[in-house]
């Protein structure tokens, strides 16, 4: 059932989207983990666009990136991860239209524990490899980074608000059955 989104519900909560990332990353499943760390961060930060604006940008996305993380912990800049987002949002792919035009370089994952991202194939030069544990750890600190400027400015806050009631935000029930769900891809 629908319910009117706040914070952190959509953040924390039983089905919320850190829950969504973690049961990915119990899973092992790296493409789906990264793209709802990027999902994540795009939804937060198009919380901080303008009230008028009913869009976002990438230039939304990088701002609250150099706002609220700390980029050089994963050796990349906002406009990279804004590549990279892109590229795996949009074509399941490390490489973006920054990254094809030579604007940013390619970023690559690997797990902490797992074979090197250039394993099986050599990277392009100029790649970054990043560790999805930690881009999962730097987006977790940017989202607290975030929740506590909100908490204690009322003017993001009333920015936050506006935007809020657009979210989806779902009441958690008891587990749901999906055992007939997904037999046509079988």
């Amino acid at each position: 059932m629908l319910i009117k989104a706040e914070l952190q519900e959509i953040l924390h909560g039983q089905r919320g989207m850190i829950q969504g990332i973690r049961a990915c990353l119990e899973r092992e499943c790296m493409v789906s983990s990264v793209t709802l760390i990027y999902a994540m961060i795009d939804a937060l930060a198009a919380l901080t666009r303008p009230v008028s604006d009913s869009r976002t940008s990438g230039s939304i996305f990088r701002g609250w990136l150099d706002k609220y993380a700390d980029c050089s912990t994963l050796n990349c800049t906002s406009s990279e991860l804004w590549g990279a987002r892109c590229g795996v949002l949009h074509l399941y792919s490390p490489e973006s239209d920054l990254s094809l035009r030579g604007r940013a370089n390619t970023l690559y994952y690997q797990w902490q524990q797992g074979p090197a991202a250039d394993a099986c194939v050599d990277l392009p030069s100029g790649s970054i490899v990043i560790k999805v544990e930690e881009l999962f750890d730097f987006a977790i600190k940017a989202a607290k980074t975030f929740q506590d400027v909100a908490d204690n400015d009322k003017d993001m806050t009333r920015i936050i608000e506006s935007h809020l009631r657009q979210l989806l935000c779902y009441k958690p029930f008891s587990t749901l059955s999906l055992a007939n769900s997904g037999k046509a891809l079988s």
